[in-house]
Order: structure tokens, then sequence, then C-alpha cells
């Protein structure tokens, strides 16, 4: 079973290797990792991700990885400007 999420960082200055279900994430354009215990308890809270990466999809920018406050990981595309596009079916099975 290959893990969800692993970041690897080799030194302070080095870009980070993201690897996504198993795959390593190229052409990084944004990764951001948060997590905190909850200060009451000694349980965790759900971190917050953000990974944004260039595809190669025609008319598609750039590809986003998401979970925040919401309780699920979404994973959209939208153009370079940052505007949300939808995506057809074909462009999800990429993931």
């Amino acid at each position: 079973m290959s893990r969800l999420l692993t970041i690897e960082l080799d030194n302070i200055t080095s870009v980070p290797r993201v690897f996504y279900k198993g795959d390593e994430v190229k052409d990084k354009v944004r990764v951001k990792f948060d997590w905190e215990t909850n200060k009451s308890e000694v349980e965790a809270t759900l971190p917050d991700i953000l990974i944004e990466y260039l595809n190669d999809c025609k008319n598609v920018g750039i590809t986003t990885i998401e979970h925040g406050n919401q309780d699920r990981l979404m994973e959209y595309k939208h153009g370079r400007d940052r505007k949300r596009k939808s995506a057809t079916q074909s462009d999800m099975d990429k993931f």
C-alpha cells in the first residue's frame, strides 16, 4: 500500500520532492503542509495541504491538490491565472 503523501527535503535550500499516492509530483509551483496538535487534547488536527504543479493538459495550466478546512481531499485543474476550470472525466482520470 503506497502512502498518501510524502515530502522529502535534503536541506533547507533544496526543492522538495513530493510523492502523492505513490507518484512523484513534477513541475511543482507551490507546496504547503501545515499540521499541529489540538491544543486541548493529545490528538492531532487534520493537516492543511496545498500542492500546485504545472500540467500538460490542453488549455489548463495548473493542477491543485488541496486539503484544508473541508473534511476531504480535493483535486482540481485551473488555468495559469488560477481561475478554476472544470475538468472532464478523462482529465480527472489522469490523477
